[in-house]
């Protein structure tokens, strides 16, 4: 999940903003000093600015019970070729190095550019 403040200096700025707001509560109350009632609604704007997004953070749910389901779903289908006398034997511990060998034998690959100087090269030798 992205965060907007990964640092949380708005929490720090929002602390401050609360302590500011005690202390005024504070000296008003006790110095009568009502003239300073009309700091008071800052508060609430400050925590507005602090905190209100205009956009809900997208959440990262997590991939591993696929990924297992899967992995076991590729064992399940791989073992289903498997003679039944080798089947019976096949412990829990195996599921693991199945799933990595089955890694090994059929690699995910990816799509890789040719480099411009071997282009060249094909089409001197070409032409």
């Amino acid at each position: 999940m992205r965060v907007k403040d990964p640092s949380l200096g708005g929490v720090c700025d929002a602390l401050d903003w609360l302590g500011f707001s005690d202390g005024l509560t504070q000296a008003m109350l006790q110095g009568q000093n009502f003239s300073l009632l009309r700091y008071q609604p800052f508060l609430p704007v400050a925590f507005h600015f602090l905190f209100a997004h205009t956009h809900v953070p997208r959440i990262n749910y997590p991939h591993s019970q696929y990924e297992t389901s899967a992995s076991r779903n590729a064992l399940a289908a791989m073992l289903s070729e498997v003679p039944a006398c080798i089947r019976i034997r096949v412990s829990e511990l195996s599921l693991d190095i199945l799933s990595l060998l089955l890694d090994n034998i059929c690699p995910k690959l990816r799509p890789v550019g040719e480099p411009p100087a071997v282009k060249r090269q094909r089409e001197t030798a070409a032409g």
